[in-house]
């Protein structure tokens, strides 16, 4: 238990631990734009000198930062237009 008073002190100073990530900031938000484009996870992760699995991590982080609310259904509607009142009807029925 001797390292937990230096832990304690570095976290204080603004000191990080672990190892350091693959990706910058920017590098991050270039990715983000890439998925949402439509780029292939592969070719997004030869470019950026990466794994595949540091580009698919990227790709969860954006759906759990940005849930999508307005998408389009498979069905083509938008998700705030869907009338629910007419299937429920149906279902009673």
């Amino acid at each position: 238990m001797r390292t937990y008073p230096f832990r304690r002190s570095s976290k204080a100073e603004g000191k990080t631990f672990g190892r350091p990530s693959a990706l910058t900031e920017a590098q991050r938000a270039t990715v983000m734009d890439q998925l949402k484009s439509g780029v292939a996870i592969a070719q997004i992760a030869r470019e950026m000198h990466t794994s595949r699995q540091t580009i698919m991590r990227v790709r969860e982080s954006m759906s759990l930062m940005e849930p999508d609310f307005t998408g389009i259904g498979p069905d083509g509607v938008p998700y705030a237009m869907t009338d629910w009142s007419d299937r429920r009807k149906s279902r009673d029925a």
